[in-house]
């Protein structure tokens, strides 16, 4: 039963992901695609917040909030610049609990361990060059 449920959770997360995105990088018709970056809020038919973020050009970029219909948060994704998943990922049932926790490093899936190595090593290299 709840292998059931985290599967049909996730379900909705990827289609909820898919239609936002699409609505999200869609450029109006004669637009430029510029390389500044500009905030995002998308809402439901219905009024309730959707999603917020930043995008660039047609990247989504920096941290973005996704929300179930509800209300309640969906997930809490990061970008790098150039739009790939990048840092801790998160993700909630409808009913607001806590489901998971993903990290990625520009776009590629890793452990925390290695994230936590990771980001140490930009601290240090950004310490390196002050």
């Amino acid at each position: 039963m709840f292998t059931y449920q985290i599967k049909k959770l996730f379900i909705s997360l990827v289609l909820i992901e898919c239609f936002c995105f699409y609505f999200i990088s869609q450029s109006k018709e004669g637009d430029s695609i510029s390389e500044k970056t500009e905030k995002i809020v998308k809402y439901y038919p219905t009024g309730e917040k959707m999603a917020e973020g930043q995008k660039k050009g047609n990247k989504l970029v920096g941290k973005w909030v996704v929300w179930w219909k509800n209300g309640n948060i969906s997930r809490i994704v990061n970008y790098d610049e150039e739009g790939e998943y990048h840092g801790e990922q998160l993700f909630f049932a409808p009913d607001g609990r806590f489901v998971m926790k993903i990290y990625y490093i520009h776009g590629k899936k890793v452990s925390e361990e290695d994230f936590k190595k990771y980001e140490k090593d930009q601290k240090n290299n950004l310490n390196l060059q002050k």
